[in-house]
């Protein structure tokens, strides 16, 4: 299996009043192997985030469908999931993208928004891109967009969203060198203006991109998978 790496990332918002742990997954293209998502739930389960949240592309094949749909009935008595789908779940349609769907705790926000509170009484609200117009910006909520494809984000209007999480990029794949700085990866910045770990695209909002956790074309250079550990604090 191919190296897996834990990215940490933390934001502080709400007065670091807040300790909320999210575990974002992304692009698992799943085919026949359930290694990997078998690694996921120890994951989850050594790492006990307050929330799952998954950013599209989680198989490639009928089959995989049907292991990603056990998987999700696996984590949800663990942890809550929140998601979106991507381009590839459609790719046979309406029944196999099906199988992603009315799984208790697993809510899928395409088109809609969602809230969950946390144990210390923070809401977060999740909005499909479609959706984010109706974020509004308060003390005590947090508004975070889900998004697959983060090239949609370009010029776009950020309206109240203080976070964006996407994936689809998978860090380009072949990663020659990365910016200190900026996060930036090369040479896919060069087509992908956000192909990046994190672009802060405002003052007041934050896009964190997951490299993915597999890969239609299993070809990667110096650009491990990876799950990445979100921390509001």
């Amino acid at each position: 299996m191919t190296k897996l790496l834990e990215r940490e990332e933390s934001l502080c918002l709400m007065g670091g009043r807040e300790s909320f742990r999210m575990l974002h997954l992304s692009d698992l293209h799943i085919k026949l192997s359930t290694r990997r998502l078998a690694w996921l739930l120890e994951l989850t389960q050594r790492s006990q985030p307050d929330l799952v949240v998954m950013t599209g592309d989680y198989f490639d094949l009928p089959a995989g469908a049907r292991r990603f749909r056990n998987f999700l009935m696996a984590l949800a008595p663990q942890v809550q999931v929140v998601f979106i789908t991507g381009n590839h779940d459609h790719w046979y349609g309406a029944r196999a993208s099906a199988l992603l769907h009315g799984i208790e705790r697993c809510i899928c926000i395409d088109g809609t928004t969602c809230t969950v509170r946390s144990a210390r009484g923070f809401t977060y609200r999740f909005h499909a891109w479609s959706q984010r117009a109706q974020a509004r910006r308060s003390a005590d909520v947090v508004n975070i967009g889900l998004v697959h494809n983060p090239a949609v984000v370009a010029g776009a209007e950020l309206f109240g969203l203080d976070l964006i999480l996407a994936g689809h990029l998978h860090g380009g794949q072949f990663v020659a060198f990365k910016s200190r700085r900026t996060t930036h990866h090369y040479p896919g910045r060069l087509f992908y203006r956000y192909c990046s770990d994190r672009v802060s695209l405002t003052p007041e909002c934050t896009l964190i991109v997951s490299r993915g956790l597999g890969d239609t074309l299993p070809l990667r250079f110096n650009c491990p998978h990876e799950a990445v550990h979100v921390r509001i604090s």
